[in-house]
């Protein structure tokens, strides 16, 4: 029996693997690729014959119902929402420019839940939405605020959607939270942060930041090469699929396991105090 999957995000990083991996372990799998860019289209279709590239952009209203309206001529129903789509913003609160902030949250926030507000109407009752989201939003990583709150917040909404359905839908809302993956997400963010501050006219205050900024700069290094492979949450992106009753979060990577556990279990003022004793230890 077929099963529709949308995927958001699908040109790269986790998106493009879990499109990939679908593809691969079962030919009832018909994929819906949610792609920006025109080229992506073919590369993404040469994949398998299952995968369909449309194009969605996460932050355009436009764009989500036009994709909506490509899907339903294909299918009546969607099985499965997978969303990958997102972004990150670094860099000290106070040198940020409003504007970057905002569209952190349309990237992270805003756009993801008018996707799921468009499409949760042909969602299969019995229907599965699984947000990617990640470690971040425990609020405890400095110099990359915009992307915790936004990815905060979006689990706030979708937490308060999971009560908020009607008993008639089964549906199912499931929350990833990886730790570190090793894509190029922080290698961009802090490339953009970079090439934003230099239009700073404080040059006094961006120099007080001169060893944080050298130490997000050393950490988005590190994290090409350390972390999660993006096929391990593809993998459990399976496996939630197939599973008729699966957890509403799942934590993936040591260090998630660690972010979420220290802060629960441990004083706001204390934790705060840790972790800028961390940061002067590595400058």
């Amino acid at each position: 029996m077929k099963k529709y999957i949308l995927v958001t995000g699908a040109s790269s990083g986790i998106g493009k693997q879990t499109v990939v991996e679908l593809a691969k372990k079962s030919t009832d799998y018909v994929i819906f690729a949610a792609i920006r860019k025109r080229e992506d289209k073919a590369l993404i279709e040469h994949v398998s014959k299952n995968i369909i590239g449309v194009y969605l952009d996460i932050t355009n209203k436009a764009s989500i119902l036009k994709a909506l309206k490509f899907i339903t001529s294909k299918t009546k129903v969607l099985d499965v929402i997978v969303n990958s789509a997102g972004s990150a913003t670094a860099g000290p609160i106070e040198l940020l420019n409003i504007n970057d902030i905002k569209n952190q949250f349309e990237v992270n926030t805003f756009g993801p839940l008018f996707l799921f507000q468009t499409f949760l109407p042909i969602l299969n009752k019995n229907g599965k939405i699984i947000n990617i989201n990640s470690m971040a939003q425990t609020g405890i990583f400095p110099f990359i605020a915009p992307y915790c709150a936004s990815k905060r917040a979006l689990s706030i909404f979708l937490n308060a959607l999971n009560i908020e359905l009607k008993n008639d839908k089964n549906i199912k809302i499931i929350e990833i939270n990886p730790g570190v993956v090793q894509t190029p997400i922080w290698q961009k963010s802090v490339k953009a942060c970079f090439e934003n501050l230099r239009k700073t006219n404080n040059k006094t205050l961006l120099n007080s930041y001169h060893n944080e900024l050298n130490v997000l700069k050393n950490n988005a290094q590190k994290n090409e090469t350390k972390g999660l492979f993006a096929i391990d949450i593809a993998n459990l992106i399976i496996k939630i699929i197939k599973n008729k009753n699966p957890k509403s979060r799942y934590n993936i990577g040591l260090d998630s396991h660690f972010a979420f556990l220290i802060s629960k279990i441990l004083p706001y003022e204390f934790l705060n105090r840790l972790i800028k004793f961390k940061l002067k230890t590595l400058k």
